[in-house]
C-alpha cells in the first residue's frame, strides 16, 4: 500500500497551547508539503493557489496510508481547517512510533538519534521561521501579522524548511523499528485517536467558578498572611524573611520553610501557638497548584463544550517533559522567587529579545529519570529533564538534544521596555546607592574623583534638586541636599524589587553605572563593587533586563562585584560544560504565553523554555481529599457563589472539586471502573509469587483479606485479621508501594512522606513484631553502607526502615529473585547477541540490530518490548547501562547520548508498567463498542460515557476479562456510575 508523507504549517491568534483540537477550530492553513512513498517531496502554497490535483486525489484515495509527524495535528487541520475528512484508519504517526520505541517525541531530535543526514534534518532557523509567520506579530511591532509580501525571501527559505520536514520525517519511519507498531499497535493508536476526537464534556460553569474563586482565594490568603505577620513579611515565597519570622516570633529552630516540614510540625505539636499554626496552614495552601488547572482547561474546551487531545498514545516521557528543578527561581515584580514555591502569577518572559512581565501557570509533578545539567561560570546554570525546551539564540532545541555539544547562543536577558519613572530619578538613585548616602538632615556624596563630582551636580542641576558643596581637609569634595528639599524620591534604600515596581529604566540604570564603577573597566564591560550582596544582585539583574549579562562574584574582602557585559546577548555553552545524572522527585517549570522566561540558578541568570502543558487529566489530586459528599456540596455552593460562607478550607475544595468539571451529557450517566492494584499483582505474576496470587484471588473471591493487612500481618508477625488501620497503612500499604521494585531508604522516605508516615513513631511496634535477624542485618548494613550513602539520615529511622525494607523482601522472596534474574538475563543478552535469555516464566531478553542500532530487547507477554538503545555492560564494577530513555523516565537526546544506568527492580518496574498498559489495552476496543464510548483513561482508570443500559460494574466486569497471553492472572475491577467525574 502507498503511503502519503503529508505536514501543514499553519497561522493562527491562538496559542496552539490551548490544544490541537481548540486550536484546529481557527488555525489558517499557509502550507502543505507532501510526498508519495519515495517520490519528490512536493509543496502547496495555499497563499498563491488552489489545492493540487495530486494531493487532492491522494487524500481521497482510501487505499493510500497518510503518514504525519503528531498526525492528530495535521488530521484535525486537515478535517477542520481544510473541511476534508479522512478514514481515521489510514493514518500513521512516526511521533507516537518513536514513542513507543523509548525514543523522543521531537522530529529533530529522534532524527538525530538514528542518525537522519544533516541535510535531511530542520534547518537551525526553523523555529523563528515558525514564529514569524505562523503567530500574530509581537504588540510592539508595527505589523499586525507577517507574511510573504512583508517578508518575501524568509518565505521561500520557510518553503523550504517545511520541505525538509518531510524528508527527515520519511527517513525516520524507515530507520525506526516495527516492534512496537505491528498491526494491534496501530489499532489501538487508532483507538486512541477516537477517544481523544470524541474528548468529554465539560462542566464549563464550574471551570469559571473555579477559576475566579482560586485568585479571590489567594487574594484573601495573601492580606491574612500579611495580617498575622503584621507586614514584616508579605508572603510565604518570601523564605528567608518567613522563615526568620517563625523563629523569632515563636521561638522555633527552623531552617526550611517547606510544605513536609510543616506537616510534620502541625501533625506533631498539639501546643502549637494558633496564630503560627495558621501561617504554615496559609504556606501549606499556597503551594497549591492544582486549582490552577480550571484557568487552563478554560480557553482549551472547543466550541460544543467538550475538551479533546488530552491523551497521548505512549507519551508518558511527554506528559513529563520541560521542567526543572525546584532550585531555579522566576522573575516576579516582587523580585526572584524559588519556582518551587512560586505558584503561578505575573513573571518576566522573554520574546524575540524583549521582556515583559505577563502571567504564567505553576507546573510541577514527580519525576524519576534522567536529570541534564549545564552549566558555565557565572553565564549559565541550569539542570533539566532532557525534553525541557531549552532557548538557544536562533529558536529552541530540547536539553537532551543540546547535551554533548557545543550549544551556541543561549540568551542572556532581553529588553524591558515598560518605564514609568523619569531617566534623571534612576540616575541619581543610582549615584546615590554607588557613592551617596543619607545623614540625618541630609543626602550626602563625597568624592575623590572631579569628574564624579563634576556628574553629581549636572545631574542634580537637571533635576532642579537644590544642593550645597564643599571640600573636606583632605581634598574630599562633598555634594549635600537637604532633607527639607530632598524630592520623596530621593531616600537611601538599598536595589530592590522596587525598581521593577516603581519602573526605572534598566538600560538607563546600566548606562549610568559606568559612571561609577569601582573597578576595572574594560571595553565593553563594566564592574561595579557593593558592600551589600542586595545591590549586587539587583545590578544584575537589571544588566539582563537592559539585554546585557551580569555576573556574580564576591572577593575575598568580602565586597560584591557586578561584571556587566554589554557586547552580545548571548553565551555559548561548551559541550565540556554539559553532565547527566538520574533523578528522583519533583520538577517544576512555567507555562507562559511567550514560550520563553528568565530564571536564575546559583546567581546566574538565563533565559529558559516554556512548559506549556495544558489540561492533564493524569494530574489531578488523588491524595489527601475531602469524603466525597462534602466535594459534592462544595461543587454546588461554588458554582451558586455560596462556597465562601459554607466552607473553609477553599483551596483544598477547590483542589478536590478538579475531577468534577467531567460531567455526562444530558440524560446520560458515566461509568467508571479501574484495575485493583494492578502493578503489585503484575509483579507477583511475573516472579511467580505464588502465596501472593493467592490471597489476591482469595482477596477478590470475598474469603480472604485484603493485602494490605496480609502484607503488613507478615512483617509484623500478626495474622491479617489481627493488624489496626492504623498499622495497615505503615506496614502494609507504604511498604508494598515503595519496595516492589528493589526500593530502599530513598523509596520508603517518599512513600511515608506522602502518607505522613515516620517510623521512629512506630519504634515500639517494629521492636515488638518484627523477626529479629532483621533488625540485627540493618544495624550490620548499617556499619557496612548506610552512613556513607545516607549521611543526613536520622540513624534510628534509617535503621528502622532498613528492618521493614528486609522483613518485606524476607516474604517476598520470588519477586527478589525475579529482580537478580532480570539483570542476569539482561547482560548475558549483552555479552552474547543473538541469543535469547529467560528471566523467570515470562520475560524474555535479547539483542537486536536495526538500522545499524543495537538495542537490548525485552519481551512481554502481552508480544510488545521494552527498548534499551545501546546497551552494555561493565565487567569492572557490573553496572547496565544504556543510552536513552527508559518508558518511565522524560526526554531525549542526541549528538553525545547520556548513557543511563539501570538494575534489575527497575527493569522489572518498566516491565510491570508497561504490563499493566497493556491489561488495560486488551478490552478497552470490545468496551468502546460496546456501549462504553471511553472518554478518558486516567492511569488504570478507564472513564465512560453510557450510551445503553449499563453500570459502572458492566464496565469493570469488561476490564476484568483475562487476555489469552494473562493465564492464571488474578486480574479485578471495581467500577461506578455517576453524572460528575469523582475519585471513588
Amino acid at each position: 500500500m502507498s503511503n502519503l508523507y503529508l505536514d501543514f504549517e499553519t497561522y493562527n491568534e491562538t496559542d496552539i497551547s490551548v490544544g490541537t483540537h481548540r486550536y484546529a477550530e481557527t488555525a489558517e492553513v499557509l502550507l502543505a508539503t507532501y510526498a508519495l512513498d519515495d517520490g519528490p517531496v512536493l509543496e502547496w502554497d495555499r497563499t498563491e493557489d488552489i489545492m493540487p490535483g495530486d494531493l487532492y486525489g491522494w487524500l481521497l484515495d482510501d487505499d493510500i496510508d497518510i503518514t504525519a509527524h503528531h498526525a492528530a495535528f495535521d488530521r484535525a487541520i486537515l478535517r477542520l481547517g481544510l473541511g476534508i475528512d479522512t478514514r481515521l484508519e489510514r493514518w500513521r504517526c512516526t511521533m507516537v512510533k518513536a514513542y513507543s520505541h523509548a525514543y523522543p517525541g521531537s522530529l529533530d531530535a529522534v532524527g538525530r538519534l538514528l542518525g537522519v543526514p544533516a541535510d535531511k534534518a530542520k534547518l537551525a532557523s526553523g523555529k523563528k521561521l515558525i514564529n514569524r509567520f505562523c503567530k500574530p506579530a509581537p504588540s510592539n511591532h508595527k505589523a499586525d501579522r507577517y507574511d510573504k509580501t512583508t517578508h518575501p525571501e524568509e518565505w521561500a527559505e520557510f518553503k523550504r524548511y517545511a520541505g525538509i520536514d518531510i524528508e527527515a520525517m520519511r527517513e525516520v519511519d524507515k530507520r525506526l523499528p516495527n516492534w512496537n507498531w505491528k498491526p494491534s499497535d496501530i489499532a489501538m493508536y487508532h483507538l486512541d485517536q477516537r477517544i481523544n476526537d470524541r474528548g468529554f464534556k465539560v462542566d464549563q460553569e464550574l471551570v469559571k467558578a473555579g477559576a475566579e474563586a482560586a485568585v479571590a482565594e489567594k487574594a484573601r490568603m495573601a492580606k491574612e498572611f500579611i495580617r498575622l505577620t503584621d507586614g514584616v513579611v508579605e508572603r510565604p515565597t518570601l523564605r528567608v524573611q518567613f522563615m526568620r519570622f517563625l523563629n523569632e516570633t515563636f521561638d522555633l529552630d527552623l531552617d526550611n520553610t517547606r510544605a513536609e516540614t510543616f506537616r510534620d510540625i502541625l501533625g506533631g505539636d498539639d501546643e502549637l501557638d494558633a496564630d503560627c499554626r495558621r501561617l504554615m496552614e496559609l504556606s501549606i495552601l499556597a503551594n497549591k497548584t492544582s486549582t490552577a488547572k480550571y484557568a487552563t482547561l478554560q480557553p482549551a474546551v472547543s466550541s460544543d463544550g467538550r475538551f479533546r487531545g488530552g491523551l497521548q498514545f505512549r507519551g508518558a516521557a511527554r506528559t513529563r517533559r520541560w521542567c526543572l528543578t525546584g532550585d531555579h527561581e522566576v522573575l516576579t515584580k516582587d523580585g526572584w522567587v524559588r519556582i518551587e514555591e512560586w505558584r503561578g502569577g505575573v513573571i518576566a518572559q522573554w520574546k524575540a529579545g524583549d521582556i515583559r512581565f505577563a502571567h504564567a501557570d505553576h507546573v510541577c509533578f514527580q519525576y524519576d529519570g534522567p536529570m541534564i545539567h549545564a552549566a558555565r561560570k557565572n553565564r549559565i546554570s541550569a539542570s533539566m529533564t532532557p525534553e525541557h525546551t531549552l532557548c538557544a539564540a536562533r529558536g529552541s532545541i530540547s536539553a537532551g538534544a543540546a547535551f554533548g555539544r557545543t550549544l551556541q547562543g543561549v540568551p542572556r536577558g532581553g529588553v524591558w521596555r515598560n518605564h514609568m519613572v523619569s531617566t534623571l530619578q534612576t540616575r541619581i538613585l543610582v549615584m546615590l546607592q554607588h557613592d551617596g548616602y543619607e545623614g540625618r538632615s541630609a543626602v550626602e556624596w563625597s568624592f575623590r574623583k572631579r569628574r564624579k563630582y563634576t556628574r553629581c551636580l549636572k545631574l542634580l542641576a537637571s533635576a532642579r534638586i537644590k544642593y550645597t558643596t564643599g571640600q573636606k581637609t583632605n581634598g574630599v569634595l562633598w555634594v549635600r541636599v537637604s532633607r527639607k528639599t530632598a524630592p520623596s524620591w530621593l531616600v537611601k534604600r538599598d536595589f530592590g524589587p522596587w525598581l521593577l515596581q516603581e519602573g526605572h529604566s534598566p538600560v538607563v540604570f546600566c548606562d549610568e553605572i559606568k559612571y561609577w564603577d569601582g573597578g576595572n573597566r574594560r571595553d565593553k564591560q563594566i564592574e561595579v563593587c557593593a558592600k551589600k550582596r542586595v545591590n549586587a544582585e539587583w545590578t544584575v539583574t537589571m544588566a539582563h533586563l537592559a539585554g546585557f549579562a551580569g555576573t556574580l562574584t564576591q572577593r575575598s574582602n568580602g565586597y560584591w562585584f557586578a561584571n556587566i557585559t554589554t557586547s552580545g546577548n548571548a553565551v555559548t555553552v561548551n559541550k565540556d560544560n554539559w553532565s547527566a545524572t538520574n533523578f528522583s522527585g519533583t520538577v517544576y517549570c512555567a507555562a507562559t504565553e511567550t514560550g520563553f522566561f528568565l530564571v536564575r540558578r546559583d546567581g546566574v541568570i538565563h533565559v529558559t523554555g516554556n512548559s506549556g502543558r495544558n489540561f492533564q487529566p493524569q494530574n489531578l489530586p488523588a491524595r489527601g481529599l475531602p469524603p466525597q459528599r462534602s466535594v459534592d456540596l462544595y461543587i454546588r455552593a461554588l458554582k451558586a457563589d455560596m462556597h465562601e460562607e459554607l466552607f473553609d478550607d477553599l483551596m483544598t475544595y477547590g483542589s478536590a472539586a478538579l475531577r468534577g468539571v467531567v460531567v455526562a451529557p444530558d440524560n446520560q450517566e458515566l461509568a467508571v471502573a479501574d484495575l485493583s492494584n494492578i502493578e503489585g499483582r503484575v509483579n507477583a505474576w511475573l516472579a511467580g509469587e505464588k502465596w501472593k496470587l493467592e490471597a489476591f484471588f482469595e482477596y477478590d473471591a470475598g474469603t480472604g483479606p485484603d493485602l494490605y493487612n496480609v502484607t503488613a500481618g507478615s512483617i509484623l508477625g500478626q495474622g491479617p485479621y489481627d493488624i489496626s488501620k492504623r498499622d495497615r497503612n505503615v506496614f502494609g500499604k507504604v511498604p508494598e508501594l515503595a519496595l516492589g521494585y528493589e526500593g530502599g531508604y530513598g523509596a520508603l522516605e517518599t512513600f511515608c512522606k506522602a502518607y505522613g508516615v515516620v517510623m521512629a513513631d512506630h519504634a515500639d511496634t517494629i521492636r515488638a513484631g518484627v523477626d529479629p535477624k532483621y533488625l540485627s542485618s540493618a544495624k550490620a548494613n548499617y556499619t557496612k553502607w548506610g552512613r556513607e550513602r545516607n549521611p543526613e539520615a536520622d540513624q534510628n529511622e534509617w535503621l528502622l526502615r532498613e528492618t521493614i525494607k528486609l522483613a518485606w523482601r524476607g516474604r517476598h522472596p520470588k519477586i527478589v529473585q525475579l529482580w537478580k534474574s532480570c539483570k542476569e538475563a539482561a547482560r548475558l543478552a549483552i555479552q552474547n547477541p543473538g541469543k535469547t535469555y529467560a528471566a523467570g516464566r515470562w520475560l524474555k531478553f535479547k539483542i537486536q540490530r536495526h538500522a545499524g542500532i543495537p538495542y537490548l530487547l525485552c519481551r512481554l507477554p502481552s508480544g510488545n518490548f521494552l527498548c534499551y538503545a545501546e546497551p552494555k555492560y561493565s565487567e569492572e564494577d557490573g553496572v547496565l547501562t544504556y543510552m536513552g530513555i527508559d518508558s518511565t523516565a522524560s526526554g531525549g537526546m542526541w549528538g553525545k547520548w547520556q548513557r543511563l544506568y539501570t538494575y534489575g527492580g527497575k527493569i522489572v518496574e518498566n516491565a510491570c508498567q508497561s504490563l499493566a498498559l497493556d491489561i488495560m489495552a486488551a478490552n478497552m476496543p470490545e468496551i468502546d463498542r460496546s456501549g462504553f464510548p471511553i472518554i478518558l483513561t486516567v492511569h488504570d482508570e478507564i472513564i465512560a460515557e453510557i450510551t445503553e443500559d449499563g453500570t459502572g460494574d458492566d464496565l469493570a466486569a469488561f476490564m476484568s476479562k483475562q487476555p489469552d497471553w494473562l493465564p492464571n492472572f488474578p486480574l479485578a475491577a471495581a467500577g461506578y456510575s455517576t453524572y460528575r467525574y469523582r475519585k471513588d
